[in-house]
């Protein structure tokens, strides 16, 4: 190679590099949001169920997350880091997540679980001050819940695809806080902001005490 072309080939090389560089800066600080309507509204989720854990527990305490292992729903990875990131507002820790495996055609964000999972996850954290699902609750009939008739149970919030069983969770103190679906949507026309697109699309549901 000449003198010439190698300063040539130089040159080019540090073009690419500052092009890349100019890129990333633009990508990280001034390009649109790269967040879509429903990324914004799952990450919301999350958002919304950390501070009604802080609301409900206070600003330090210990709680359980139940949901699926990672990588088995991209809406509930979503759900849980932004619930991750909305604790960070407390001194909150999470001292288990307990992960559903292997169990993704059963399982899902908010779709439920067995109320033999949820009565085992309730024995099995005494002292975590909540327990948030991110998987939804068992059907208030089930018969396995008869096991926590008159027993002292964690705080539970959860995210629920479906309202109608949470009153007699409610009832019978299973169920706290839960979010849930909107039946009308709500809200700015465009929301910008995370709580407006969980206002547009979701809903708080709190137990009466």
């Amino acid at each position: 190679m000449t003198p010439y072309a190698k300063q040539v080939s130089i040159a080019v090389a540090a073009m690419a590099v500052i092009a890349a560089s100019g890129l990333w800066i633009y990508k990280k600080h001034f390009a649109p949001s790269p967040y879509q309507p429903g990324v914004q509204s799952h990450a919301a989720v999350g958002e919304v169920l950390a501070e009604e854990t802080i609301k409900l527990v206070g600003d330090s305490g210990r709680i359980v997350v139940i949901t699926l292992e990672e990588g088995q729903s991209r809406e509930l990875d979503m759900h849980y880091e932004a619930f991750k990131d909305g604790l960070k507002k407390s001194s909150i820790k999470i001292i288990r997540t307990d992960t559903i495996s292997g169990a993704k055609s059963k399982y899902g964000p908010g779709l439920g679980m067995s109320g033999r999972r949820f009565v085992r996850a309730v024995a099995k954290y005494p002292d975590a001050d909540a327990i948030v699902s991110l998987v939804g609750l068992p059907e208030a009939d089930e018969e396995e819940l008869k096991e926590l008739e008159g027993k002292s149970i964690p705080k539970v919030l959860a995210f629920a695809r479906s309202s109608k069983a949470l009153e007699e969770l409610f009832k019978n103190r299973w169920l706290d806080v839960a979010v849930v679906p909107r039946i009308q949507s709500s809200g700015p026309a465009k929301p910008r902001t995370s709580r407006e697109w969980f206002d547009k699309q979701f809903e708080i549901v709190r137990a009466n005490r």
